[in-house]
């Protein structure tokens, strides 16, 4: 593990990509909008308190104040439920509300409550940005890969760590302190505690064995290496129910006698406090598997790829027939990702470690690794460098290609506020060159000062281990 590294983020913050339960949300958006605005302190909690760690204020470990109160937070828990057992129960809770509101007439509904807490959950946010190297057939692809903004939990507790906890931020994150976040709205919060972390991720791929798919496509994760690889611990609040739908007397064709009750049907449900909205996930516990609704993937993969120089043919009738068959590529090489995928699955693989120790495991994780920084303007400046260095890829790519067209080529240069012109290849090669030459100051310019620092320590942290283990091994050699 490198040292103690403390990452001054800079001062600016840049809110992260929107993923909202918007499939719900729109009938919760509608039946509740004239109460959504509301602050309120009650809350109805159903549990023992979890004990609470103490800490002072965590320049990494960040956290969202809640934005909605309990009162609210209920309100749009109850609809979620709602929704989940039919659009028949969203109706009579609306009916009921209106009547009640208005007439002091209280027509009640069928979605009982059985449980509400208000809690801050542990999630990690990621960025991770790799590059490697591909053989799809014949041809060697240059590739990028990049999962921003996933959301992985720092936590296990069934079901609520299935779910993907990426909701929309009001506000930006600050800084944890559990004085100011452990009372909200005069309402005691439940902390999670962080006890998993995905701080060994590169490295867990970088050891899986190279990977060869049915259709000639080769893998090895050992030749991929991060651009960025930073992950932000932090702490997000929701309100977490549970609810319950009674069905009712057993039919008599069922075997029902007098009294006798078919059961009942129970959903737990999430709602994200980081706005003050509707923003919701539920879990209906009847169906078959149970799983949380509307779906989402905690890790966005996104992949690029292509063809390196040295696999394309410079004549031009086989780089036109190569470009077109390079076509075929991309679904070949994420068909490939996705047998890899499978694969790791079915062998146990893992994407989060235990954390040992407690909290004051986890403070001291976060304190040592150089990869977990505070969200704040880190995430703005990282996701920044991967963008230039996408830019960077494109004009390498532009480059080679025009590099390798024959002297004679000739082509039409538009630029804008330029009238545009026909120009030979040496013209065409001096423009891309300075584009390329942007692209690489840019690049150079926006690469945040914390890698070169970290990769430095990892690296001397491997060169350590490999002298370990020689002086090991040296020691235990027959004489």
């Amino acid at each position: 593990m490198p040292g103690a590294v403390e990452h001054p983020a800079p001062s600016s913050t840049r809110k992260p990509r929107i993923t909202s339960s918007a499939e719900f949300a729109d009938s919760a958006r509608r039946a509740s909008a004239e109460q959504r605005r509301r602050k309120d302190s009650e809350c109805v909690p159903s549990a023992r308190l979890l004990p609470a760690p103490t800490s002072a204020p965590s320049s990494s470990r960040a956290a969202i104040p809640f934005q909605l109160s309990p009162k609210d937070g209920q309100r749009i828990s109850e609809m979620a439920a709602a929704s989940a057992f039919g659009v028949s129960h969203v109706f009579r809770l609306v009916v009921s509300r209106f009547l009640r509101r208005w007439f002091g007439f209280d027509l009640g509904h069928d979605v009982r409550q059985i449980a509400f807490k208000p809690l801050l959950v542990p999630v990690w946010k990621v960025d991770l940005a790799m590059k490697g190297k591909a053989v799809v057939g014949d041809v060697e692809m240059e590739l990028n890969i990049t999962a921003l903004d996933s959301a992985l939990p720092g936590f296990r507790l069934h079901p609520l760590s299935s779910l993907t906890v990426s909701p929309p931020f009001a506000v930006p994150p600050v800084p944890f302190d559990s004085a100011a976040h452990l009372t909200q709205f005069d309402t005691p919060i439940t902390l999670l505690p962080l006890t998993q972390h995905p701080l060994n991720l590169v490295s867990k791929l970088q050891s899986f064995p190279r990977k060869f798919s049915s259709d000639g496509t080769s893998l090895d994760p050992k030749q991929f290496s991060p651009r960025v690889f930073a992950a932000y611990p932090m702490y997000l609040p929701l309100y977490l129910g549970e609810f319950a739908l009674d069905e009712g007397p057993r039919p008599a064709d069922l075997g029902g006698v007098e009294g006798d009750l078919a059961g009942e049907r129970r959903v737990t449900t999430a709602a994200f406090a980081t706005v003050d909205g509707p923003a919701f996930a539920v879990y209906p516990q009847f169906l078959d598997p149970p799983a949380w609704l509307p779906p989402s993937d905690s890790v966005n993969l996104s992949i690029s790829a292509r063809p390196l120089p040295s696999s394309v043919s410079s004549s031009p009738a086989d780089a036109a027939a190569s470009s077109a068959s390079t076509s075929d590529l991309q679904p070949r090489l994420l068909e490939a990702f996705s047998e890899f995928k499978d694969e790791a699955e079915e062998g146990g693989f893992e994407l989060l470690d235990r954390i040992e120790g407690g909290e004051e495991g986890a403070v001291e994780l976060v304190r040592k690794s150089g990869r977990a920084m505070a969200f704040g303007g880190w995430a703005e400046a990282n996701r920044e460098y991967v963008e230039a260095q996408e830019e960077l890829d494109k004009a390498q790519a532009l480059y080679e290609q025009v590099e390798s067209m024959p002297d004679s080529a000739r082509a039409l240069l538009i630029g804008k506020g330029v009238s545009p012109r026909l120009s030979s290849k040496e013209d065409f090669l001096a423009d891309v060159t300075a584009k390329l030459d942007d692209a690489k100051a840019h690049a150079s310019a926006a690469r945040p000062d914390w890698i070169a620092r970290v990769e430095k320590e990892e690296r001397e942290e491997r060169e350590k281990g490999l002298r370990e283990r020689a002086g090991a091994a040296a020691r235990g050699r027959p004489q």
